[in-house]
């Protein structure tokens, strides 16, 4: 789906705006198509890294489609202590409703299909990271915001991210999920820290300031 839409804004008009060099990078190889470089701009005002009580769950956001391998998921929570909320809707919601069940977890799971922003908000900071396995990324503004709120970020090595933000990320190991989410709950002090780094580089290169420069200079 994601690509379709790409292909056709792609016909549509002649002026593009990419959100990060690799998405312009794939819009001219994909399409032909050159493209102006904005930064994604988040607002600091409305993220409050204060700490709060931490459940050990993880949390994973997006569509329920195939791309964004919310099974892969499952299957990490399943080889762990850990439990999990899935917030989002889309077509797998059942298959993936039924593999939770296949796996035993469904205790440990709760799929929630919508929140407001200050309820999603809270669901990522009382969590002990977000999952982001998705094999197709733009840049990814709830990793962004995950990051804002000073919670780490878990990646995959096959994750799809912008490199500059791949590298805030912590990359767990795709071969041994479960095993690497409980060393994450063993040791979290550890996260937490490199968590709090990554934030202040995200208020460096993505906040709504930095990205009003950049307009600025493009405008004049």
């Amino acid at each position: 789906m994601g690509y379709f839409v790409e292909y056709l804004a792609s016909k549509l008009t002649k002026d593009f705006i990419s959100n990060s060099n690799e998405t312009a990078k794939r819009l001219y190889e994909e399409f032909g198509k050159k493209s102006v470089v904005f930064p994604a701009a988040v607002s600091s005002y409305e993220f409050d890294a204060r700490n709060v009580k931490k459940k050990d769950q993880f949390i994973s956001i997006g569509r329920l489609v195939p791309e964004k391998r919310m099974d892969m998921v499952l299957r990490a929570i399943a080889e762990s202590n850990a439990s999990a909320k899935i917030i989002g809707i889309g077509p797998e919601e059942k298959n993936l409703k039924a593999l939770a069940k296949d796996l035993g977890i469904e205790k440990r799971i709760k799929f929630i299909r919508r929140l407001s922003p200050k309820r999603l908000f809270a669901s990522i900071k009382e969590s002990r990271g977000l999952l982001m396995f998705s094999a197709r990324e733009g840049l990814s503004l709830i990793t962004l915001e995950a990051m804002m709120l000073g919670v780490p970020v878990f990646i995959v090595g096959s994750t799809s991210l912008p490199s500059d933000v791949k590298k805030l990320c912590i990359t767990l190991n795709e071969n041994s999920l479960g095993k690497s989410i409980n060393e994450v709950l063993k040791n979290y002090r550890k996260y937490e820290e490199k968590a709090k780094k990554a934030r202040q580089i995200v208020l460096e290169r993505y906040s709504a300031d930095y990205a009003l420069q950049v307009y600025e200079k493009f405008l004049k």
